[in-house]
């Protein structure tokens, strides 16, 4: 799948943090893959910046250039759920600690800035008669069109509906004084995370000897799949993981964004019992299933992941680098 932190995500705070900040070392570091000097020569000189927010709440930093994924910082000092690049040098990293505290952390050119904290309290929020702030708050940050760092609390829950369902949510803009609950979405939030629209990636003709077209399934809880035809034979793609995770794809639209290696990418809903969401699905030369980590990072890199695995980054088909982190990969602004 292709992950979208803002919506509709769970989440516990972890139960406890590491006492200091840590830089990355030869221990941590992957075997880095052999790259090509034409492979090379198209990579940027600098490099490119990329962050993940670890499951056990490690912020990872690597520049990705033609060294490989060389890697900054490996940093536990405070809590970290999610992050998000402002600008090329600058991270914002967002924790929730064991008090249900939300803090926003930046780092600048790999250097926590710790003078720039900013932390939320439970008690920071100014809640109506009936609505109350979660135990284990379902905290969701996001950036204003002029930079501000919001967050969203479901404050009630819609007890009728199955799943975690909000009925009502709040938001708070973190960054100001005096800070202000507000009941309504700001307009121009941006969430935390990637996209989860066919128009943010490119598009190009399908592969010599491919062709893909969206499907009506005639069994199963999907309606629409994905059938993939290519040198290798037809392939059939439900999206109907119902029994497995609950879960439901139903394809909408196919893409190739890459001619090598062949790349579609399959656009739809996800339906739940929680709830439901727009989301995007990877097929590698007509695979029989969707590569499980996938993410696109433009001018022909992307990476790919599956299980515990590490992160692979490739230049079209050709390995540039590999990252020990189970997080998704935030790439810098170009």
């Amino acid at each position: 799948m292709i992950r979208h932190a803002a919506l509709l995500q769970r989440f516990t705070v972890a139960a406890a943090l590491a006492a200091t900040a840590g830089t990355a070392t030869a221990g941590d570091a992957a075997k880095q893959p052999p790259i090509a000097a034409a492979t090379a020569a198209r990579l940027p000189e600098n490099g490119r910046l990329i962050a993940f927010a670890t499951s056990d709440e490690e912020l990872v930093i690597v520049r990705l250039g033609r060294n490989g994924a060389v890697e900054l910082l490996r940093d536990k000092s405070g809590p970290v759920r999610d992050v998000h690049w402002l600008d090329a040098r600058t991270l914002v990293v967002m924790g929730v600690d064991p008090d249900s505290n939300a803090v926003f952390r930046r780092v600048v050119d790999g250097a926590v800035d710790l003078a720039r904290t900013v932390t939320v309290k439970p008690g920071d929020w100014a809640l109506k008669k009936g609505q109350a702030f979660p135990d284990v708050p379902l905290l969701t940050p996001s950036i204003g069109p002029d930079g501000g760092l919001w967050l969203e609390v479901c404050v009630q829950l819609d007890e009728e509906a199955l799943g975690d369902a909000c009925k009502k949510a709040a938001w708070l803009r973190a960054d100001a004084s005096p800070r202000k609950t507000v009941f309504k979405r700001p307009k121009g939030l941006k969430g935390f995370g990637t996209a989860t629209s066919l128009k943010t990636l490119p598009k190009v003709a399908a592969p010599a000897g491919y062709q893909a077209k969206v499907v009506k399934l005639k069994k199963g809880h999907a309606k629409r799949g994905v059938e993939c035809t290519g040198p290798k034979g037809k392939t059939v793609w439900s999206g109907d993981t119902f029994e497995e995770t609950g879960a439901v794809f139903e394809t909408d639209k196919l893409q190739w964004v890459s001619a090598t290696p062949p790349l579609l990418v399959a656009e739809g809903m996800v339906s739940t019992p929680g709830g439901d969401w727009r989301d995007l699905r990877a097929f590698e030369a007509c695979g029989a299933a969707p590569i499980e980590s996938f993410a696109w990072l433009g001018d022909g890199i992307w990476a790919k992941s599956a299980g515990e695995a590490p992160w692979t980054f490739l230049l079209d088909d050709q390995p540039i680098g590999v990252v020990k982190a189970d997080g998704w990969p935030r790439p810098a602004p170009r």
